[in-house]
């Protein structure tokens, strides 16, 4: 029998789907993060884990960034994808979705 998996969540509405990966992603940033900023000394680990959690870190700040930009061309967002939305872009840089919106469409305007 041959088995190849279409996804690890077949046969959920593709919004849900799309929830569930962001709170996934934001969920696993927001643990990450306070680990290393309450537990981790860089002076007693490998510099090989520490460059293991640097390059985690970044793949995470990535898809905080990729949350908040699907937020900005979402048609219709529910509540929970305007709320985590805007809580994934005030923790990747500190912005505020009305004012970087405004940047965001100039960026498409003129690229």
């Amino acid at each position: 029998m041959k088995f190849i998996p279409r996804s690890i969540l077949p046969k959920i509405n593709p919004i849900m789907k799309s929830n569930l990966i962001n709170t996934f992603v934001f969920g696993f940033w927001g643990v990450h993060e306070n680990y290393l900023m309450t537990n981790y000394n860089i002076d007693s680990h490998s510099l090989l884990l520490t460059t293991f959690h640097i390059l985690t870190l970044t793949w995470q700040y990535v898809g905080l960034f990729i949350i908040s930009h699907d937020l900005h061309h979402a048609e219709k967002p529910n509540l929970y994808q305007q709320i985590l939305g805007r809580l994934s872009l005030i923790c990747y840089g500190g912005f505020f979705l009305e004012q970087f919106s405004e940047k965001h469409r100039l960026h498409h305007e003129f690229p």
